[in-house]
């Protein structure tokens, strides 16, 4: 290639005119000049005839006269030599036309040698700077990986200001070469992983541990320099985690982020980039990530002295959360944050409340598996939960509230064993689904159907649950009835003014209220109250309330009726065999059809 470069730049350049050209003008000039000669001597001769230029000589002979012929041949040569000065002129321009035809030619010729000259350097040019480049980010490369193998190693320095010095350079190095930004954040979660114990993370005993006995507080340090040491290493780890979230990319504003359709993975979006973080099992003193994006967050056994915040965040994957995860306080999703789910696993606990607000989404819902503790559940201010799925034997310490206009797109389920120990609870909320509870669950105060919420599906208690009390407050809806399948409510179901139920409220076997089921002044069940073997002590509908149909099947029982008038009570049904006297229905005037018949 170099050798065909030097060729085209030494090829000779011909200067002069060529023999070619020269013979042309040769040939041209010879031809004018023989031209001009012949018309300059011949032609007058030519041209004048010896007749008519005579003289009488003396002896009277006519003979040419030579004198007339001399100027007559001279008169006519005048205008012959201005055609050969032109013939000449003529010859003479073709000859200019000639050279300069050959300058235009060897002109044209320069400026291209000049350009392919100009092209051939700038290929070396070009070859000699790629050669540059690669060999530069070679040499980058090889410091790039020097700096990151020398990071490591400080990582594992006894003293905790080199290894701040150490996550330092590596998260530079990560600022300067994203492409290393996933491998750095990699290793900030493996150290991060790495077992620690901070003295804070619990409460000072109250005694020094016995050195007889390694459990229970062991862990506590015998002497200030190891309790400094771990107050060190803690600025360390709160370190990496404000590195972390440095690296991490911003979040997308909640309008510009696509769909999670049936991805296990929300799209990413144009221009997008996606880092998990694996910090499971890893000693925190909180975590914060507002504001910031990232693909899976596991903390599966993970232990967090303080809250962890996702803020405005955006977790494509899931919050992962199980085998012994502890958070010490608040699990907080709100400004329009967006989770794909929240998975708590076994055992998981969160001392303070998990809080969905400010219009946050959870795509797939929120599960808690078998045995998780949890201090609350507030969903608010219309954020949105695909579902809200509570395992067997979840421990909930206080309330479950769904509220300011927040939604859960499904179902509410309450596993089999769960102990809620405040209520359940919707205010200007909205449940798409059923509220679901399962059998042998405690909620110690109840359910509560607040202020113009709405419950497009049923209220379901299962077997042996047990509750303080079902209010329905006033403009509250339950579209898919109550059904309370051999649960045991202490105290009463209260429809409020103006609350409704639709599909009735039923009672299965023995199912048990231990207080009265009162309508308020304009409250309203369509359908029927229904006992089947089951007690309901009373029922209650104040004047304006209206009872589509009572329904009192075999074993069933009412002990009380108190209603201002029997028109209130569309229709009343009894099995002859029922536990409820008649009487105490035709004494308030209702008309009472048994069956079967006789």
């Amino acid at each position: 290639m170099a050798d065909n470069k030097d060729r085209l730049i030494s090829r000779p350049t011909h200067e002069g005119l060529p023999r070619r050209a020269w013979t042309t003008i040769a040939v041209v000039f010879l031809g004018a000049l023989g031209l001009a000669s012949i018309l300059w001597w011949f032609a007058p001769m030519w041209a004048v005839n010896d007749a008519d230029h005579t003289r009488i000589t003396a002896s009277g002979q006519e003979v040419p006269d030579r004198e007339k012929i001399a100027e007559a041949e001279g008169a006519a040569r005048t205008p012959l030599g201005v055609a050969g000065a032109a013939l000449l002129a003529g010859a003479a321009a073709v000859a200019g036309a000639i050279v300069s035809s050959h300058n235009a030619r060897l002109t044209r010729e320069s400026l291209e040698q000049t350009r392919e000259s100009n092209r051939l350097a700038a290929l070396r040019d070009s070859d000699t700077k790629e050669h540059s480049s690669r060999v530069l980010t070679h040499e980058q490369a090889r410091a790039d990986d020097d700096r990151f193998t020398k990071a490591i190693d400080q990582l594992g320095n006894t003293s905790a200001s080199v290894r701040l010095g150490a996550l330092h350079s590596l998260h530079r190095l990560a600022t300067q070469r994203t492409e290393r930004t996933e491998v750095v954040l990699d290793v900030f979660c493996a150290y991060l992983r790495q077992p620690f114990h901070h003295p804070d993370h619990d409460h000072e005993p109250s005694e020094p541990p016995s050195t007889e006995d390694p459990t229970g507080d062991a862990w506590w340090p015998r002497d200030h320099k190891e309790r400094d040491e771990r107050a060190a290493e803690g600025e360390v780890r709160r370190t990496a985690l404000r590195l972390i979230r440095e690296l991490l990319p911003p979040a997308l504003p909640s309008d510009q982020r696509p769909d999670s359709a049936l991805n296990d993975v929300i799209p990413l979006a144009p221009g997008e980039q996606r880092f998990n973080l694996n910090l499971s099992g890893a000693a925190l003193d909180h975590l914060d990530l507002r504001e910031r994006q990232v693909g899976v967050l596991a903390l599966e056994g993970a232990y967090v002295a303080g809250r962890v915040v996702l803020t405005q965040a955006q977790v494509d994957g899931a919050l992962l959360l199980g085998e012994g995860t502890h958070i010490r306080k608040d699990l907080v999703i709100g400004l329009g944050a967006r989770v794909l789910q929240v998975y708590m696993g076994q055992g998981t606990r969160v001392d303070g409340t998990l809080r969905i607000s400010g219009g946050s989404r959870i795509e797939r819902g929120v599960d808690l598996g078998p045995d998780c503790y949890v201090g609350a559940i507030e969903i608010a201010g219309a954020a949105e939960v695909d579902r809200l799925d509570l395992g067997a034997g979840v421990r909930v310490a206080g309330n479950i509230t769904i509220k300011d206009e927040a939604q859960v797109q499904r179902v509410l389920r309450v596993g089999r064993g769960t102990r809620i120990g405040g209520k359940i609870g919707l205010s200007h909320g909205r449940l798409h689904g059923n509220l679901s509870v399962e059998q042998d669950v405690h909620i110690a105060q109840g359910i509560e159907i607040g202020w113009d919420s709405l419950v497009h599906g049923a209220v379901q208690i299962g077997q042996n649950s047990h509750l303080l009390a079902l209010d329905v407050d006033a403009g509250a809806i339950i579209d898919g009835g109550i059904i309370l399948d051999g649960a045991h409510i202490e105290n009463m179901i209260t429809l409020d003014d103006g609350a409704q139920v639709h599909r009735g409220v039923r009672l299965y076997r023995r199912a048990i209220v231990g207080g009265h089921l009162a309508l308020r002044s304009g409250a309203r069940i369509t359908g029927m109250v229904y006992l089947n073997t089951s007690v309901l002590r009373g029922l209650t509908l104040d004047e304006g309330a209206h009872l589509e149909l009572l329904r009192v099947d075999e074993q069933g029982r009412l002990e009380l009726l108190d209603v201002a008038s029997p028109t209130q009570i569309g229709r009343v049904e009894m099995h002859r065999e029922s536990d409820t006297p008649i009487d105490l229905l035709t004494a308030k005037g209702l008309d009472v059809d048994l069956w079967p018949e006789t």
